[in-house]
């Protein structure tokens, strides 16, 4: 059916559109509007195109590689760039995306009638000022052209332009004017710097902005007015904002007052704040009327020392707080339990994590009964780098819990509440703890998670012991790698589960010195078995006779013998 539609369109576009794939020849015509080609990894040879000079009513040139690649990839003849391109005065469409381009003719002022030229992914180091000419241009995509540090200075000139991409670029600041733009509805990015911070007023003008948008070099306002004028909350078509200072501030209360003056319209939808420097949030920040609010991120707001009321927030499914050293514990503000709404917290967070968080050192229990608990559908949860966190809350506080990741914590143990130890971890499929030095214990009794498949646990030096009654709580259990636990003795009494598949024990010399006492027999479905030995400790044969089922197609690794 795609052969046949494909062929039909060819049959109705006739010789108005041309497709050109790999080394095909052609012949245009007069009557030839439209000019696509699949460029493949050694690029085009562009010369056969000598016919595309006779195209002078061509209103597309569209390029398009074979494959996605993710830098400049193709050279592009300085013929076609000097010379063909500037006399198709017609084009209307032109892309030049992945070639490695670094500078365009003065002679694409020629192109009077272009709306849309894409230039992202190529070498681009700046563009000409004979550009700001295209009066037409509605759509002008830089993306990605890392080497690009700074737009024409007339770019305001450009009164018909929606659309314009600078994600990914080096710019150094915005060219003045560029409020006149007032059609635009894609603007990627906003950069300030010292000379410039006042130009953030010309946001005011540019009432149409839609989709993504970053603020880069907040901490270069000076007057907290030019912030409020320029009207981010009136900008209710924004979906995603990203809101940026850079490194330590010297001025928390400006740049609190800043981030007061920037608040979003409640329509945004995925809000971040990277390198904030108050010492507080403002308190539109996890206020609940933001019921549009999914997915929130907070980076390196050092100054910080409390998190602010997020449990409010009716619809956040995903939360990331990194780097925020300031802050000692998480309590009951960050619940927002003050408020009046009756709701319970985080009711739709689904990801959590915290990262590099230097001086987290608990994180309160707030009860984990169904009236009041927090966190009803939260399914995964990652506590990484926070080095002085010894209490985190038990699992059982997260009913819905999928996947837990615990890296670089001072957490001696996971537990489970008293009134609740009976019940199950009924989503709870992967635990991964990694680099957590004093991790001693699993929950008394064992881990009630039936559903558990995967378990990773390395650099865990004082573990002593694995969950108690594994072979029964986690009947589930088909992967399992233990690394560098070097006072881990054995597995715990009745042995492991016997649906394991995979088991991978490294730098465990207590416990492989017990290999005799695994009863592994028992685990008929194991097809994959890794042990690494000190090399004093080697053995003259591995496996040795009677460590293993007779189950066919079984990896060992290493294989030993004399």
């Amino acid at each position: 059916m795609h052969d046949l539609i494909n062929d039909l369109a060819k049959f109705v576009s006739g010789e108005f559109c041309l497709r050109l794939e790999d080394n095909d020849s052609f012949d245009i015509v007069r009557k030839t509007r439209h000019f696509s080609f699949l460029i493949g990894r050694d690029g085009c040879d562009f010369e056969k195109f000598e016919a595309l000079y006779k195209a002078k009513y061509l209103h597309t040139f569209l390029s398009l590689p074979q494959w996605n690649p993710t830098r400049p990839s193709f050279q592009l003849l300085d013929t076609v760039l000097n010379d063909l391109l500037p006399l198709l005065q017609c084009l209307r469409v032109l892309t030049l995306s992945y070639y490695t381009i670094k500078e365009l003719p003065n002679s694409f002022s020629n192109l009077k009638h272009l709306r849309y030229l894409d230039l992202s992914y190529t070498l681009l180091e700046k563009l000409p000022e004979t550009l700001c000419t295209l009066y037409n241009l509605q759509t002008l995509l830089v993306s990605y052209c890392r080497a690009l540090t700074q737009l024409p200075a007339n770019l305001g000139a450009l009164i018909n332009l929606r659309h314009l991409d600078i994600e990914g670029t080096k710019l150094e600041r915005m060219p003045p004017h560029i409020g006149k733009l007032k059609d635009l509805r894609t603007l990627s990015e906003f950069v300030l710097d010292k000379p410039t911070g006042h130009n953030i007023v010309e946001l005011k003008e540019l009432k149409h902005l839609c989709g993504k948008f970053r603020m880069l070099g907040l901490h270069h306002i000076d007057n907290v007015t030019d912030a409020s004028e320029a009207s981010i909350r009136d900008k209710n078509c924004l979906s995603e904002l990203s809101l940026e200072w850079e490194g330590d501030t010297d001025n928390s209360q400006k740049d609190r007052e800043v981030l007061d003056s920037l608040q979003p319209h409640t329509n945004i939808k995925i809000l971040s704040i990277h390198f904030y420097g108050g010492t507080r949030f403002p308190s539109w920040l996890g206020d609940f009327s933001y019921s549009n609010l999914v997915g929130l991120k907070l980076v390196n707001c050092g100054n910080c020392c409390f998190l602010p009321p997020l449990g409010q927030l009716p619809s956040l499914r995903d939360l990331s707080i990194e780097g925020l050293n300031g802050v000692v514990s998480i309590g009951p503000e960050f619940y927002g339990y003050g408020s009046s709404c009756g709701i319970k917290s985080f009711r739709c967070l689904k990801v959590l994590k915290f990262c590099n968080m230097q001086e987290l050192q608990e994180w309160c229990y707030i009860g984990c009964n169904e009236d009041d608990g927090a966190f009803p559908n939260l399914s995964h949860l990652g506590l990484l780098i926070c080095p002085k966190l010894s209490r985190m809350l038990p699992l059982d506080c997260f009913p819905k819990l999928e996947k837990l990741k615990l890296f670089g914590t001072n957490l001696e143990s996971l537990t489970v509440s008293q009134e609740s130890h009976s019940s199950s971890l009924l989503f709870f499929n992967y635990l991964d703890i990694f680099l957590c030095p004093n991790f001693v214990c699993f929950p008394d009794g064992g881990l009630p998670a039936p559903n558990l498949t995967e378990i990773k646990i390395c650099g865990c030096e004082k573990l002593r012991s694995l969950p108690e009654q594994m072979h029964t709580l986690l009947p589930s259990l088909q992967f399992m790698l233990i690394r560098d636990c070097p006072e881990l003795e054995s597995f715990p009494q009745g042995g492991l589960p016997s649906q394991v598949k995979s088991l991978s024990i490294f730098s465990c010399k207590k416990l492989i010195a017990t290999r005799m006492q695994w009863g592994l027999r028992t685990l008929t479905s194991l097809r994959n078995l890794k042990v690494s030995f000190e090399n004093s400790e080697e053995p003259d044969m591995f496996p040795e006779e009677g460590l293993l089922p007779t189950t066919w197609g079984l990896d060992i690794s290493p294989p030993l013998e004399t």
